[in-house]
């Protein structure tokens, strides 16, 4: 088993390394990059930036640039690179047990997260529902214009429902509380109130938000060693609910207003662990960051600023995305290292590891990192 498991193990390990050093200097970057344009940039904006990461984790290692940092900085990297070869070539022998530890951390977390999606599914069919009364029709069907949808998605009213919520991936339907809903049957205030909860939850079907998280979970699932990949996410989860709360507030033209609602509608959902933790609740923290940012008055997206951001995204998809240059400083040097020290045909007994050993040295006669004079 360890023999047919060995081959898979060392491809895994010549993935992950590298990556995992690539990814760790582009969250980096991706942070400094989020903090300074934080005052001025929008959510939607800076969601982006995060996802940069999240496509670098799917991308190949190998993958560059002429215009790559690692090229424009190869002198002032060689020199670290070459210790990472180092442990690279002193590692080998961890690499199955590396590998095993991997492969067990995701299949323990995808059963967990698997576990818990059944629950909810269970707990979300046995859960008895109506439809959106017809005298709040017409409030679902302003929220539809007014957020940009080609059609209103199906409305569900529940008793048990904590708070509202978006479940669903490919035809997603919006939960309401019954509460909520009586409420708004009651007096003007509690419509508004409801016409402000169904401008956010609109706004999640229309960015296509739980079949984006999902992705982002599995994404997460299969680099669960890597805090580049839970950095990511945690963001991605606040800055969807601000990009939310600002396509809200813009569509009223009153951003205190519906303060006031995200408030009363986070109160019991910071209370209990009910069905209304299906939909997008946050710590207080990011509750916070939440209100503060629609504290700030909403500013027209000038051309200028939308050039900004193209140009930022543009950067990184060309200078700090293809950092191939990484794995291949790795790779060499580790790969020059043990072709110095191959044994001569003379010392290798049988006619199988003679064969290996002249591939060997043909190898090392065309490669870069060694020289003529260093060959057996």
């Amino acid at each position: 088993m360890n023999e047919l498991l060995r081959p898979i193990a060392t491809a895994w390990w010549q993935w992950m390394l590298p990556l995992t050093v690539q990814a760790g200097l582009l969250v980096l970057i991706v942070g400094v990059v989020d903090r300074v344009l934080q005052r001025w940039s929008w959510p939607s904006f800076r969601a982006a930036l995060w996802c940069v990461v999240l496509i670098k984790l799917l991308l190949p290692p190998t993958l560059t640039s002429p215009w790559s940092l690692t090229r424009l900085r190869r002198a002032a990297t060689t020199a670290a690179i070459d210790a990472a070869a180092t442990t690279l070539a002193s590692s080998q022998a961890a690499t199955l047990p590396l590998f095993l530890t991997w492969l067990s951390g995701v299949l323990v977390l995808a059963f967990t997260a698997a576990r818990r999606y059944r629950t909810q599914r269970a707990q979300w069919l046995a859960t008895p529902w109506t439809e959106l009364p017809e005298p709040l029709a017409p409030s679902l069907h302003r929220a539809v214009r007014a957020i940009g949808l080609q059609r209103a998605p199906e409305v569900r009213v529940s008793a048990l429902a904590k708070g509202p919520a978006v479940v669903g991936l490919l035809r997603p339907i919006v939960v309401l509380p019954a509460a909520l809903v009586e409420t708004a049957l009651e007096d003007d205030a509690g419509r508004q109130q409801l016409e402000h909860v169904l401008l956010h939850e609109l706004s999640h079907v229309r960015r296509r938000d739980p079949l984006t998280s999902t992705v982002v979970l599995g994404i997460q699932l299969l680099y669960w060693f890597h805090p580049a990949a839970w950095w990511a996410r945690a963001r991605l989860d606040e800055l969807r609910e601000m990009a939310c709360d600002e396509a809200a507030a813009r569509a009223l033209s009153d951003a205190a207003a519906y303060r006031r609602t995200l408030l009363q509608q986070a109160r019991p959902l910071l209370q209990s662990d009910g069905l209304g933790q299906l939909a997008f609740v946050h710590r207080h923290s990011q509750l916070l960051a939440r209100l503060r940012w629609l504290e700030r008055p909403l500013r027209r997206r000038s051309a200028r600023a939308r050039a900004f951001a193209a140009g930022v995204l543009l950067l990184l998809a060309t200078c700090c995305v293809p950092l191939g240059l990484v794995r291949s400083l790795v790779l060499e040097p580790a790969l020059a290292h043990a072709l110095s020290v191959a044994p001569t045909p003379s010392d290798a007994p049988g006619c199988l590891h003679q064969r290996y050993v002249m591939f060997g040295l043909l190898g090392a006669e065309t490669s870069e990192p060694v020289s003529q004079g260093e060959l057996p």
